[in-house]
């Protein structure tokens, strides 16, 4: 019985031999046919310029510009490289970024990109902010992935300058009701007399122990999406190195007026809804434990002389505006606590110093108008705290000098006078007054023909002041809102 059950399970000879022949076909000869053809296909130039462009297709719709890529390199199923990167604008075809490589990879379900040599062209940074904005946090879409990039440096170039950023890490997480974007960077400093003057190996090492030494800054930027909260909010905390404004001047044109030796450190929080939106720098955190008086921000390097020309209110001379809590919103500035000091020489008109002797409660020698005369000082230092329709104003402690001249105390105000506060309206009276030496010609005609007159106009800094300060309570809207980014590290 058990024989005829052995016997039942035996084949002949040749039906084995097939059998045999059959499974190496399919486990071994045809596995390995497909391998040796997947590499030649890869290997051929045809298909290099198939996945080049099915890249660049893929790439211009997700960025929403042109994108031109040189080749494409395979690695393995996973792992691919492609060369010679160019983003340029849709419209103009001017050139927004330059990547000499990209090394992509796709791992436990996201993005792995290793980009090589990237160039930023500064005046296209608005564009850059649209790609990352507009046309990828603004377009949600289930099938995202998250991302990360990783840069050895970032090269910011422009007709005067190159400015380089170090050890960029940019990462992308999509949620269910909000994306997120990352950009955590170094910034630093690289003395003009050392270029040329040694190798480019040393001047590596040198940046590379600089970097070491720094802390990271970072930027955060969250879209929210949904009917009910679609708002932008945003954070940049710098590190301890202060970064430079002329870095995002092109996207920013405003910060041109505080000069090209201008720099920023600290924190400051943006957040958009629709047309509105407010802008904290040092916004106070959730628990009033977690706030540190040794929190100030800085705007390091404001050449003043170019904030204030053509303004009639002269002042001249490098300075630093110390913040330590400010709020703007787009119906102007709403609160700011900080102080002001100008620790180099410099020159203060004489009229600026009448009018602010007249309107601020500001002790000053100047008892007449000097529409063109003016003062050399050694140093100014003030503190002041803005509010709605008034500012409180003083000196340097203990003895509550303002402006200090070299011949002697030019303004003061003491300590005292913290708790009596000025009415806003009285320095925007203040800043009108010595700015009526702004002049233009006009030429009117009468009876007796063509006459050309001389008249007073108003200045660009009073009309600024009437606009933005809050002279009136103002009304309170979705901007002044808690933003879920101010309490982030």
């Amino acid at each position: 019985m058990a024989a005829h059950r052995t016997n039942r399970w035996q084949v002949h000879e040749s039906t084995a031999r097939g059998l045999t022949r059959l499974a190496f076909l399919i486990l071994g000869v045809l596995p390995l046919a497909f391998c040796v053809a997947w590499t030649l296909l890869h290997a051929t130039s045809l298909y290099g310029r198939f996945r080049t462009a099915q890249w660049e297709a893929w790439l211009t719709g997700t960025l929403g510009v042109s994108v031109e890529v040189a080749s494409w390199e395979g690695k393995s199923p996973d792992r691919f490289v492609l060369h010679g990167i160019q983003l340029k604008h849709p419209e103009t075809k001017q050139i927004i970024a330059r990547v000499q490589s990209a090394d992509v990879a796709f791992y436990r379900g996201q993005w792995l990109v290793q980009l090589d040599q990237p160039n930023l062209e500064s005046d296209q940074m608005a564009t850059v902010w649209r790609i990352a904005h507009d046309w990828m946090l603004c377009r949600p879409s289930a099938a995202s992935k998250a991302a990360v990039f990783r840069m050895q440096q970032v090269v910011v170039r422009s007709e005067t300058r190159e400015q380089t950023l170090r050890n960029v890490l940019v990462s992308f997480f999509p949620e269910f009701d909000s994306q997120w974007l990352t950009i955590d960077f170094q910034f630093t400093d690289r003395p003009e007399h050392l270029v040329g003057a040694q190798s480019h190996e040393a001047l590596a090492q040198n940046e590379s122990q600089q970097a070491e030494q720094i802390d990271s800054s970072r930027l955060m930027i969250r879209r929210h999406h949904g009917e009910q909260q679609l708002m932008t909010e945003m954070q940049l905390r710098t590190g301890a190195t202060s970064l430079p404004c002329s870095l995002v001047v092109d996207l920013l044109p405003q910060l041109k007026a505080l000069g090209d030796q201008a720099r920023f450190a600290g924190v400051i929080d943006f957040r958009q809804w629709n047309r509105v939106w407010g802008l904290w720098i040092n916004k106070p955190k959730s628990t009033p434990e977690a706030n540190s008086d040794d929190e100030w921000s800085r705007f390091e390097g404001i050449d003043f002389g170019r904030l204030t020309w053509g303004s009639g209110a002269a002042l001249n001379g490098m300075g630093n505006l110390l913040i330590k809590e400010a709020f703007l919103s787009s119906e102007g500035l709403q609160s700011i606590h900080g102080g002001l000091e100008m620790p180099t020489p410099g020159f203060i008109s004489g009229r600026l110093l009448e009018t602010m002797g007249r309107y601020m409660d500001v002790v000053t020698p100047v008892t007449q108008s000097m529409p063109d005369g003016g003062y050399a000082f050694r140093a100014v230092h003030c503190f002041f705290q803005i509010s709605p329709g008034k500012i409180h104003l003083v000196g340097r402690q203990p003895d509550g000098v303002i402006v200090a001249g070299n011949q002697g105390v030019l303004a003061t105000r003491a300590i005292e006078k913290w708790s009596q506060p000025i009415e806003l309206s009285r320095v925007v009276a203040a800043l009108s007054d010595s700015a009526k030496f702004v002049s233009e010609s006009v030429v009117d005609e009468d009876s007796t023909g063509l006459r050309s007159t001389h008249r007073e106009v108003l200045g660009w800094l009073p009309k600024l002041a009437m606009v933005w300060l809050p002279l009136e309570t103002p009304r309170t809207d979705v901007a002044v809102e808690d933003s879920s980014l101010s309490d982030l590290r």
